[in-house]
């Protein structure tokens, strides 16, 4: 996404990840939360005893109640989607969206899996990318969960990889996290929600209180991947920046 189509000061480009849990999480348990039984039993146990448990995988994956899909330490990220508005010339106003996918840099030979593992660097690099422009322009990033979700796991991945883009100058990492401003990073969870960082309420939820039209196929990603169906979610992506982009045109009247 060049500068002229992110616009000028004032414009705005929604952002969203889409994650897969790590191999090695397949068929266990979804979260970490230690059992009552479990916990009973090992209660008086020390943390490294604790710990030790955890890693050789007596513990079920409920321990912290985190879900490998979506934490950066169990999770890969395999599409980043970006929606904007065309803001001057003959395509003003058209809805512009750009998807990077893990499936754009896969080699021949690899399995769903690898390619999830193997080219997570490459999108994260070519979405630092299109943040930094955003960011160096004054752009909006606009999202949904962003502050709890989105941009902590992108900014966490890309970290635990190493080797990507790295832009700390232009990318104000600690703005966009900050959850009581909306001028760099507008969250619309925690803007319709009145800044309880609690807010519940998903993204289909909200866009159907709009009458906008949203698509919930979260659930579906990992399925889509490990069947080679990215077409699949490459419009999933589509959509999301599409509802993303139509919702904040209708909030931001209120900001």
């Amino acid at each position: 996404m060049s500068a002229e189509e992110q616009g000028e000061r004032g414009g705005f480009v929604t952002l969203d990840i889409e994650t897969v849990p790590q191999e090695q999480y397949l068929g266990r348990q979804a979260s970490f939360g230690i059992e009552e039984d479990w916990y009973e039993e090992h209660k008086g146990d020390d943390s490294s005893a604790l710990w030790a448990s955890l890693e050789s995988g007596e513990v079920p994956l409920e321990a912290t109640h985190v879900v490998p899909a979506l934490h950066a330490t169990t999770c890969h990220i395999v599409q980043v989607s970006f929606g904007w508005r065309a803001p001057m010339g003959n395509h003003a106003g058209e809805l512009h969206r750009k998807i990077i996918q893990s499936d754009q840099f896969q080699d021949p030979g690899m399995s769903a899996l690898q390619v999830a593992a193997g080219c997570e660097r490459r999108v994260i690099q070519g979405a630092l990318e299109v943040l930094a422009g955003a960011c160096a322009k004054g752009v909006t990033i606009v999202s949904f969960n962003g502050k709890q979700f989105d941009i902590p796991v992108l900014r966490a991945r890309a970290a635990i990889i190493g080797g990507c883009v790295n832009y700390p100058p232009t990318i104000p990492w600690r703005r966009l996290l900050y959850p009581y401003a909306d001028d760099r990073h507008a969250d619309l969870r925690l803007i319709l929600s009145g800044d309880d960082r609690r807010a519940r309420g998903t993204l289909q939820w909200w866009a159907d209180a709009f009458d906008i039209h949203a698509e919930e196929h979260g659930s579906d990603v990992l399925g889509w991947v490990r069947a080679r169906e990215w077409g699949k979610l490459d419009a999933y992506g589509m959509q999301e920046a599409q509802t993303l982009v139509e919702l904040y045109e209708r909030v931001r009247s209120i900001l």
